[in-house]
């Protein structure tokens, strides 16, 4: 569970604060979007969180970190089916992510 403990909630509340006020100037923050999903996961408001994890994923698709809070988030609801896709679709952005860092490597050596 991702429960919190009671000296940890005002941390939380900070957190969702800043990232309202962050979202305020600029609702394409992908960031204070996802910022914000956490700290609701973490007040155990699973719906809330899950709408604003989505808002960051039809920003930027391929953020594998989105993806395995959304599969944490469902499982944590009883979601099963959503927990095995979003776990899978993390999974493979990980993979490509991987991939590209080493490609990014191999060619600085090459230069």
């Amino acid at each position: 569970m991702m429960r919190i403990k009671r000296t940890g909630i005002e941390d939380v509340l900070r957190l969702l604060r800043t990232c309202q006020k962050r979202l305020e100037k600029d609702l394409d923050d992908a960031d204070a979007w996802f910022s914000k999903g956490l700290a609701l996961a973490k007040l155990e408001k699973h719906k809330q969180a899950i709408y604003c994890l989505n808002r960051v994923t039809r920003m930027e698709i391929n953020y594998p970190s989105v993806w395995r809070l959304k599969a944490t988030v469902y499982a944590l609801m009883g979601d099963h089916r959503m927990f095995r896709l979003c776990k899978e679709v993390a999974m493979r952005l990980q993979v490509q992510e991987n991939i590209n860092s080493v490609e990014r490597i191999r060619a600085m050596r090459v230069a």
